[in-house]
């Protein structure tokens, strides 16, 4: 079968944004990157970033609302740009890392990009590996899994945003106790549907 997802990740200057066919074969996935973009993100949009583990919190919590929203429009206007309306299956969205002590939080709701978009997202992958005692690490496990076309110049964190809301979507484990630290293998990510119930 073949799964269809955006996939977001960015830092403080940022966001990057794919939209990829995934296809599993024996194990592998395949993925064909349709259309990418690289939305800077305004000097506003930087410095509230670079501050956010110093905000107090209704401050955090305003900017981790504010920043879905702005995601959720980029989505919007992605989708527009490369006339993706109906085609796509769920969007995966890592957050911005906010560091405090051993914890790290990803800033950016993703219910604000699921109301926005009316597209299911899932997001906090990290959350349940963290709460099993494991440590963010580098996705090499899931790289490993993805095999795409080396020509493509595009980033991996949102080719990888968009392989872990698929394998979500799929309620596979996309997170590895091996790589992390955690006490299990997970099927990491908190899932927002977006659309009104029926």
């Amino acid at each position: 079968m073949v799964y269809h997802a955006i996939g977001i990740a960015g830092n403080s200057t940022a966001a990057d944004l794919v939209f990829a066919s995934f296809q599993e074969t024996a194990g592998n996935w395949h993925c064909e990157i349709l259309a990418s973009e690289h939305f800077p993100l305004s000097g506003e949009w930087e410095q509230s970033l670079r501050t956010a583990a110093t905000a107090d919190v209704p401050a955090f919590l305003r900017l981790h609302q504010a920043f879905g929203l702005h995601i959720g429009n980029l989505v919007n206007i992605f989708i527009s740009a490369h006339n993706l309306e109906y085609k796509v299956a769920v969007v995966g969205f890592c957050g911005f890392p906010v560091q405090t002590g051993e914890t790290t939080f990803w800033l950016g709701n993703g219910a604000a990009v699921a109301a926005i978009t009316a597209l299911p997202v899932v997001t906090d992958f990290y959350g349940i590996d963290q709460a099993l005692g494991g440590k963010v690490a580098d996705p090499q496990k899931l790289s490993s899994l993805l095999q795409s076309d080396p020509r493509m110049q595009v980033p991996d964190a949102p080719l990888l945003a968009g392989l872990m809301a698929v394998l979500r979507w799929r309620e596979a484990e996309n997170t590895f106790a091996s790589e992390t630290g955690a006490s299990a293998n997970t099927v990491g990510g908190a899932m927002w549907l977006g659309q009104a119930a029926d």
